[in-house]
């Protein structure tokens, strides 16, 4: 990639982009967000060509927006007087394309860092962002200027 980068999943600001195409998703902090985030991110990646990317661009996605939702959510409102009486988090997504380098961008207000785990294989949980270093050429995270934190991840699309 032609920029230093720290090592996946460290605590780094994510790689400066030129000029790019750049499209924003905000979302409630529900269960229905990754789902919804991954649908948003096939059919940008159809968009803007990059077809060959959509599965593991659309998994990562899944897997950073249901951290997002992890820990800054709440558990899905029983009915509307719910939804209106307990307002949830929301999460913003941003794809950005250079040309030579797909960035994603997953901002929730929680300022708790990801951490990769190394379950065991009984284990069902926890692999997440094992998957997101092993799909991505590199990913990582720092915190945002308007609070909270962004969880990035992004692919050399060049070669």
């Amino acid at each position: 990639m032609p920029h230093d980068r720290a090592p996946s999943g460290t605590a780094a600001a994510p790689p400066k982009l030129g000029p790019a195409r750049t499209e924003r998703l905000r979302l409630a902090a529900l269960p229905s967000a990754p789902g919804t985030a991954r649908r948003f991110t096939t059919d940008l990646l159809s968009t803007w060509n990059l077809r060959a990317l959509v599965a593991d661009c659309g998994l990562v996605v899944s897997e950073l927006v249901t951290n997002s939702v992890n820990h800054t959510g709440r558990p899905a409102p029983a009915d509307y007087a719910d939804l209106y009486d307990h307002t949830p988090a929301t999460i913003a997504l941003q794809l950005s394309y250079t040309g030579a380098i797909l960035l994603v961008e997953v901002w929730d207000h929680s300022e708790e860092r990801p951490v990769r785990r190394h379950p065991g294989a009984a284990e069902e949980s926890g692999r997440g962002l094992l998957l997101v270093e092993a799909l991505t050429t590199a990913w990582g995270h720092c915190p945002a200027e308007q609070g909270g934190k962004v969880t990035w991840a992004c692919w050399n699309t060049a070669s």
